[in-house]
């Protein structure tokens, strides 16, 4: 309804504010040119903005204020992913770790927890992969994260922050390259994959 929207806004807002509030680590890095493989690198989540340009950047979107930036990859951002917190109200009065999950053009994968400005976990490419296609954390498990590299390797991996570690829990090769990825919004742990010549393939994680 449009109450519950207003009132789901309204805490997002809120939930905003309270970040420009906080006290954060002061940034190790300005923000550079951008290029054009930092096309699509961009996610809002949490009450937070990450975008990739030269480095990683975090923004309030609520204050327009730079929260923090993250450098550590070798090459340029291609892809940012927010984590998904638990199906609780947000407060920023909790301990909560936003974790941050950037990829680069290499394939290497960094997770970060944000507002820290620290490196929780790098992930390097997997053997016999090459670029990221695609990487995604699953809604309903949030350490979870999903990653499609080409030619055709699919990766899931569980990531602790506690522990600094990302646990390889599977891998699937294809004999095809991958052309498409995309996950289906309404049953967020099925993925569908293709290839130039066979038709859709379906994947459950």
């Amino acid at each position: 309804s449009s109450l519950s929207w207003c009132e789901a806004s309204a805490e997002r807002v809120a939930c905003g504010r309270k970040f420009s509030e906080m006290t954060a680590p002061t940034p190790t890095a300005i923000p550079g040119f951008l290029h054009a493989e930092n096309k699509g690198a961009i996610d809002l989540r949490n009450g937070l903005l990450a975008y990739g340009c030269g480095v990683v950047v975090v923004v309030c979107p609520v204050s327009v204020q730079l929260v923090q930036s993250l450098d550590g990859h070798k090459a340029r951002v291609c892809q940012v992913r927010w984590a998904p917190r638990p199906p609780s109200r947000c407060s920023l009065l909790e301990d909560c770790q936003p974790l941050l999950a950037s990829a680069d053009t290499n394939g290497d994968v960094i997770v970060w927890d944000a507002l820290r400005g620290e490196r929780v976990v790098a992930i390097p490419r997997p053997s016999n992969a090459q670029a990221l296609l695609r990487m995604h954390w699953l809604p309903q498990r949030p350490n979870l994260l999903l990653c499609a590299h080409s030619p055709g390797v699919l990766t899931l991996r569980q990531v602790s922050a506690d522990d600094g570690a990302a646990e390889l829990l599977w891998r699937c090769d294809y004999p095809e390259p991958l052309a498409l990825i995309d996950f289906d919004p309404f049953v967020p742990s099925r993925v569908a994959v293709l290839a130039p010549f066979w038709s859709p393939s379906r994947v459950a994680v």
